[in-house]
Order: C-alpha cells, then structure tokens, then sequence
C-alpha cells in the first residue's frame, strides 16, 4: 500500500514476500519480488515494467513492531530489471539523482528534453536502436552539444560517439555508467548491463544489482 501511495501513476503493483510465516515471527525471510508495470513516480521517473529481487535476509522484529518500521539485520542481495522506452530512458538521465555526468573533461548535462531541428533522434533527448542494440543520447559538455551511443556488454556498457567525439569523452561516460551507484534511501543500484529484444527494438532492459541495506520508507523516499 505505501508504494502505490508514493506513486504518481501506475497500472499494477505487486509485492509477494517468500517465507512460512512461523519463519517470519522470528524474523527470517528467504526472498522478497517486487512487480509492476507502467510506473511514474513524483519526480518523473518512469518505467514499462519492473521486477525487483531480493534473496535471503532477516528483519529486526523489534523495530517493526515498536517502530513500525523495517529494518533489516543483514543487507538483502538481489537484482532488478527495468523497461523503458525512448521517454523513460530520457526521464532516467534527466533525473535530479542522475542529471549530470562528471567526468574528467568536465561536467556532461544530459538533454532532457525534445528539441531542435533535424531527424527524430537530433530532438530527442533519448532514442532507443533495438535493432542495432544501442540507447543515443545527447547533452552538453560546456557549450557544445554532444552526441553518443551507449552499447551493452556482457558486463557493463560502453559508450561510442555519434559523430566526431573526443575519444576521452566516451571513455569518461562509459566508466559514469558502469560506476553509477543509485541510492533510493537504503536501496542501493549498480548498472550490470542492458538488454535489447527483437521482438521490441523499441525498448531496452536495464539489468541492475541491487543491495538492500533497509528497505526505503515509503513516506519520505522521494524518487
């Protein structure tokens, strides 16, 4: 319930916790998943489908029933796959937690928004290529508008230019990615990957480790 509250729009939500409920009196669960589809959040983050788990973990029994509140007594080890399109992958990097690229030529401020003239992608702010298994994006480094690719790997991404781009650059952006550590108030994020379907070039799949040190209050996670 307090995750539908905390959500702007959404189709469906599902949260299914993976223990017998003898075991979770004392606190034990063996796995926690996380579903849902068509999600924005209060600051514009947005998703076609998400699913999220976690492995084995305990929780502090007597902070959630004198608190109401959980708190984990180990970190919950897991993964989360996320969908987007063009206007979720542009939403993704215009978030305030993202935003800005710094990098050692200097300070990369994705676009974040449809603009300017030329083919559909020159506008967007983001354009998902399924069929040739990469994510264009564009911002600015200083003055100068700057066009790059961002490909998968089996571990990790790499980024590409589009155009005549300093090759330190992309090299810059590449290790922003594979370095890039989302905190949603005690969920931690890691990028492992990303994931192209034939059967939807328009989408790509973000394939992410995820670390629960606790799991994120409802009321006052802002994301």
């Amino acid at each position: 319930v307090g995750l539908k509250l905390k959500l702007r729009k959404f189709d469906t939500v599902g949260v299914s916790v993976d223990s017998p409920s003898e075991e979770l009196l004392q606190g034990q669960v063996r796995g926690v998943e996380v579903l849902g589809t068509n999600w924005e959040s209060p600051r514009g983050l947005t998703c076609r489908d998400l699913m999220a788990k976690v492995g084995e973990t305990g929780i502090d029994t007597e902070a959630l029933l004198k608190k109401g509140r959980i708190d984990l007594s180990r970190p919950a080890l897991g993964s989360c796959e996320v969908v987007f399109d063009s206007q979720d992958f542009a939403n993704f990097l215009a978030h305030p937690r993202i935003s800005k690229a710094s990098i050692p030529a200097g300070d990369f401020v994705f676009r974040t928004r449809q603009q300017g003239e030329g083919s559909e992608w020159h506008r967007e702010a983001a354009h998902i290529e399924g069929a040739r298994g990469c994510v264009l994006f564009a911002g600015k480094l200083g003055s100068k508008m700057t066009r790059l690719a961002i490909f998968p790997k089996e571990t990790g991404v790499t980024v590409t230019p589009v155009g005549s781009v300093d090759p330190e650059i992309c090299k810059g952006m590449s290790n922003f990615f594979n370095t890039l550590r989302i905190d949603l108030d005690g969920a931690h994020l890691t990028l492992d990957t990303m994931r192209f379907d034939p059967d939807t070039p328009e989408l790509v799949t973000l394939v992410l480790a995820l670390n629960v040190v606790h799991f994120p209050n409802p009321i006052t996670t802002s994301f």
